[in-house]
């Protein structure tokens, strides 16, 4: 947050027969900030009495504030003017001195463009040919920019063009980034691929008519910079920038685990803040055939079958390619068998002519008793076999693995030594890992290397009622209440009555949980991690006091629970990344019981149940409720105990919009 006054926003009318005038859009607060996930700035219209978001401008380049008169400024946005009504003469001029230091700085990345454009025209009188860049094909007749001639190549940095230059701005590219020979060919090729800086423009509009301002420019500038870009001299092969997307690729013989390794790494990714689609070839098969009529349609010579389930294959990667290059996908599970090399061949190119990396994910299983377990928790029950018995299902089904036998060609340390990939076999009783690129892929194969499919149970439970949850009150290391004493007490019989093997207790380091695990009677782990969610100034304090006290800190945590922080806080998204290494260490044990606090235990269940952001900050976890977890094949079944102890309700639904 940079600035905050009380401001009325006006926007100019000119209606035929009438004079010129001003329509009031709204007053409320009025907030100059930087949003930190574009690295852009803008002015934000909050109304406070029903937390809800007005208006909003981006201060793209170029950006022209005027303030001419002592309490009226204004501003042309978005093809109309708008006007902004301050309360009195100083807040108006704090408010303009703000601005103007936002300006200041764009003017400053200006200036370095303009001094970018000195020193390549100098470099260029060396050698006036060798640019770099060579120019594309054009895709709609226009000029390619930024050349003046056919025979003449400039750099997207040395450009003088004004509105290169806003391009430029838009991207957020610094003086360095301009240097870099490898992000001058991507910004040239952006402008080839739209048809021209004009279409760029276009595209930029038509995409701020249907999105707000400023992510619509960003989905572009940054979406299509991580796609195909064509060096000099290397016409067929794309650079692949450092961040470009990452298409992961299963490999495995049916019954596998691959699908069960799709499902869970995608829910990680995405719980972790990396947007992840998985994509099922099998799901893209049952919708073409409708009905499958058994394992004759897997095998190697049957033509009809191969040419379906290659079209099915090549439906599920053009729907990658508009995920990772459009929708601003960063990673992308292609779900399939994947067990020829010309099939992973196939997929290695298409992903080089959209710029994407590959990791491949090979499941490897020889133990009879876990594939015919997988067989009929999952198979069985999959829309192949809805009108079968379970003799015949199985019957089927091991055909259909003869099927691939055949021609399966497993992942090789000699031939696929140029690729990414992990090879796990046995349900994770080895690993084999080559080539690992980047921290994506590293992840990927930290979270693979953590996972296993043993029987197990998760409990989750907040403490026991404390003081400051009778009081109202959020945060805070009051001890328990009399009733959460009661609670801790039911929570250990039940404990005792379930009867679990080799049980492990956590807890934070906070009084509430410690207090609730000391009832237990047997031992237990304090974790840091597992400390209730920091609201900064607004520890120990009312709801209804915070939004006494602090309006604007109130409407904002409103407007996007997940990212709001608390000043001098944290946020729902600073959880996340705070309890990665809790959530890794559960995946790895076996039954645990943890008691934890209301943010605490929706972060986990959010993972758990697969919750977008959005949902996770409102998910319901009462006091004196055990939320016992079951992870099954694909999914986590979920039973909810309540132990019969009355507590307060501290649970605040999402205020409507």
């Amino acid at each position: 947050m940079i600035k905050t006054t009380v401001a009325q926003v006006l926007v100019a009318k000119e209606t035929q027969g009438e004079s010129p005038g001003w329509s009031c859009l709204g007053c409320g607060v009025l907030c100059l900030m930087e949003d930190e996930s574009i690295h852009s700035c803008f002015l934000r219209l909050y109304c406070v009495k029903h937390a809800k978001l007005l208006w909003e401008e981006e201060l793209y380049i170029p950006f022209k504030y005027n303030a001419t008169r002592t309490f009226f400024h204004t501003f042309p946005a978005d093809g109309q003017q708008v006007g902004l009504n301050f309360a009195n003469e100083t807040e108006a001029e704090e408010f303009h001195l703000a601005v103007e230091a936002v300006q200041r700085n764009q003017e400053e990345m200006t200036r370095m463009i303009e001094i970018t454009k000195a020193e390549g025209e100098d470099s260029s009188t060396s050698d006036p040919h060798d640019s770099g860049i060579e120019p594309l094909d054009h895709l709609d007749g226009e000029p390619h920019f930024p050349m003046d001639a056919p025979s003449t190549t400039v750099t997207p940095a040395t450009s003088s063009d004004p509105a290169m230059r806003r391009l430029l701005m838009q991207a957020r590219l610094t003086k360095e980034d301009l240097r870099d020979k490898d992000i001058a060919e991507a910004v040239d090729c952006i402008i080839n691929r739209f048809g021209g800086l004009k279409a760029v423009q276009r595209e930029l509009w038509n995409i701020g008519t249907h999105t707000p301002h400023h992510a619509g420019k960003r989905r572009l500038l940054t979406g299509t910079m991580r796609g195909s870009c064509r060096p000099r001299n290397t016409r067929d092969r794309p650079v692949c920038m450092t961040n470009c997307p990452t298409l992961i690729v299963t490999v495995g013989l049916p019954a596998r685990g691959k699908t069960y390794i799709s499902k869970k790494l995608t829910r990680y990714l995405n719980w972790i803040g990396v947007p992840t689609k998985e994509f099922n070839v099998g799901q893209y098969r049952r919708e073409c055939l409708k009905i499958y009529k058994s394992f004759e349609f897997f095998r190697s010579d049957n033509e009809e079958g191969l040419k379906i389930r290659r079209q099915c294959a090549m439906a599920a990667l053009n729907d990658v390619r508009q995920y990772l290059s459009v929708e601003g996908g960063q990673v992308a599970v292609f779900d399939a068998t994947n067990t020829t090399r010309e099939r992973r061949g196939t997929i290695v190119k298409f992903a080089e002519q959209n710029g994407f990396k590959v990791f491949f994910v090979e499941s490897v299983c020889e133990d009879p008793d876990v594939i015919a377990q997988n067989i009929v928790q999952v198979k069985l029950g999959s829309p192949d076999y809805i009108h079968c018995n379970t003799e015949e299902a199985i019957e089927d089904f091991m055909e259909r693995i003869k099927c691939y036998e055949s021609s399966y060609q497993p992942l090789d340390e000699v031939l696929d030594r140029d690729l990414s990939y992990i090879k796990i076999m046995d349900v994770g009783r080895r690993y084999l890992v080559n080539r690992v690129l980047d921290h994506i892929q590293s992840r990927i194969v930290y979270y693979l290397m953590n996972i296993h499919i043993t029987p197990r149970s998760i409990y989750l439970c907040r403490h026991g009622e404390s003081d400051l949850n009778i009081k109202g009150r959020i945060g805070g290391d009051s001890g328990l209440s009399a009733r959460g004493k009661e609670f801790a007490k039911s929570l250990r019989k039940f404990i005792q009555d379930q009867n679990i093997k080799d049980l492990k207790v956590w807890t934070s380091q906070m009084k509430r949980t410690i207090q609730t695990a000391e009832c237990l009677g047997v031992p237990y782990e304090q974790w840091k991690s597992l400390n209730e969610i920091d609201a900064g100034v607004c520890e120990e304090m009312m709801y209804e006091e915070i939004q006494e006290h602090y309006p604007l800190e109130f409407a904002l945590r409103d407007q996007d629970k997940y990212r709001y922080r608390y000043p001098k806080g944290e946020s729902y998204e600073d959880l996340v990344q705070r309890l990665e290494p809790v959530m890794m260490e559960l995946e790895r044990q076996e039954n645990v019981l943890v008691v934890c606090h209301q943010a605490v235990m929706r972060c986990l269940l959010a993972y758990f149940l697969d919750k977008t952001a959005d949902e996770l900050p409102y998910l319901k976890c009462p006091l004196h409720t055990v939320l016992k977890l079951t992870p099954m094949a694909y999914g986590c079944k979920v039973e909810s105990v309540y132990l019969g102890v009355d507590s307060v309700n501290t649970h605040r639904d999402r205020p409507e919009v």
